[in-house]
């Protein structure tokens, strides 16, 4: 993976998401979230943030409540 791809994936799954096609962005937030260094902490709380946010503008309430446990979870950790 090149170092640079879990950030280019946000930036497109957001660009998606403001597209308004939540569903093609959801994958792509997801492989970010997944391929973030874990060193850092303030950007995997973003994505997550980007995350929640497609996920529930595709409807999936549960999944978005997921995902922002997850970011608030780090947060915490900060």
């Amino acid at each position: 993976t090149p170092a640079h791809k879990p950030y280019y994936l946000d930036t497109l799954g957001v660009a998606l998401l403001k597209q308004g096609k939540a569903h093609d962005a959801i994958p792509a937030l997801k492989e970010s979230t997944e391929t973030i260094p874990k060193d850092q902490p303030g950007f995997l709380v973003e994505a997550y943030g980007h995350l929640a946010d497609a996920y529930r503008a595709a409807g999936d309430e549960t999944a978005a409540r997921e995902a922002a446990a997850k970011r608030d979870l780090l947060l915490e950790k900060k």
